[in-house]
């Protein structure tokens, strides 16, 4: 992935809100590690922007949760995040794969 002078990158939620408002963005694709930590919680993520009137959207298969199958529900590593993904799913936001992205960004 290429960065560009343009781009915006920030770990801080009041600045995120600020600059999509700015620019009136009303969608945010959201991606990243820990999903079931960072990705849903953090003041940039999706539970706060979505408090805020964003629209946010899960790219599901560019995240990842932080689970240990040692733990309940004692599922693999990909069982455990799938389960965070459900939900997400069910009480955040919808989801959809970088690859359906492609093809809407390419039309």
């Amino acid at each position: 992935m290429r960065i560009d002078a343009a781009d915006v990158i920030s770990d801080n939620g009041a600045e995120l809100y600020s600059f999509l408002r700015e620019r009136d963005i009303r969608i945010l694709l959201v991606m990243g590690v820990y999903t079931n930590m960072c990705v849903l919680n953090r003041s940039f993520a999706i539970k706060r922007m979505t408090a805020l009137g964003i629209h946010c959207i899960l790219v599901r298969d560019l995240t990842d949760a932080m689970y240990n199958p040692e733990d309940s529900p004692h599922v693999s590593h990909d069982a455990g995040t799938q389960l965070v993904v459900e939900h997400i799913e069910k009480y955040w936001c919808p989801t959809t794969i970088s690859a359906d992205l492609l093809r809407a960004f390419s039309h």
